[in-house]
């Protein structure tokens, strides 16, 4: 029986994530990116696969603004999320501090240019704290927050990393 080494499923052009429910049996990398999908309701990945070999989820430039606290379940293989490019929206009404909670292996984060620009970034980087508070992203190594404004100086340490 010959084993798939690399599995690769690449979408865009979409504002339905319903086909992302249903991912093939093996799949090591999931592209989805230059999509408007505006928000990622819960179990955006299915509810019922594992997705054991799932460690590369790209959902570059694809308009997120809300991730549902329940949106990522069975990732926990993953080791790169990217969600670089986005307009999220995690303060206020849209904090939901259980986004990354089911990200046990993640190592690399990449944020590059995520955030909102309508809201000002030391609310955002308050709240992005609490959320890796309520993470076990015990193996993150790699933290990509360019581009985003972040016009709060020093105090970036003391706010994310207790420092």
């Amino acid at each position: 029986m010959n084993r798939i080494v690399d599995m690769e499923f690449t979408m865009s052009l979409s504002s339905d994530t319903s086909m992302l429910e249903q991912l093939p049996d093996g799949i090591e990398i999931l592209i989805f990116n230059g999509n408007n999908v505006p928000v990622l309701d819960w179990n955006v990945l299915g509810m019922w696969d594992d997705h054991k070999q799932l460690a590369v989820v790209d959902m570059t430039n694809n308009g997120i603004r809300e991730i549902a606290g329940k949106s990522f379940h069975k990732v926990s293989t993953v080791k790169r999320l990217v969600l670089s490019h986005n307009d999220l929206m995690i303060s206020g009404p849209n904090l939901h501090t259980r986004i990354f909670s089911n990200f046990y292996s993640l190592e690399e984060l990449h944020l590059t240019n995520a955030f909102t620009e309508t809201i000002d970034s030391k609310w955002y980087l308050s709240d992005l704290k609490s959320i890796f508070m309520a993470s076990n992203m015990t193996k993150l190594r790699k933290l990509h927050l360019e581009q985003n404004e972040i016009w709060y100086g020093a105090k970036i340490n003391r706010i994310l990393f207790m420092v």
